[in-house]
């Protein structure tokens, strides 16, 4: 059983957790793919990737080093 902090403060189990999670992602990406088409669900797949490359600690090294230059 997972315990979820938060607003709505409640429990489920987490193959529940995991099964709505990944039917929202699932489903977003169908979206993207039939309005736009192949290049749009191309870009998609672009973006993700360089989301999940860019964690906290680059971010913050990023911003570090632009409010030195400034």
């Amino acid at each position: 059983m997972m315990h979820l902090q938060g607003f709505l403060d409640m429990e489920m189990k987490s193959w529940v957790w995991n099964l709505i999670t990944r039917v929202i992602a699932i489903g977003l990406s169908l979206i993207v793919s039939i309005v736009s088409g192949p290049s749009g669900a191309g870009k998609l797949i672009i973006i993700s990737l360089v989301r999940r490359s860019l964690d906290r600690r680059t971010i913050s090294t990023l911003h570090r080093y632009w409010k030195s230059e400034q």
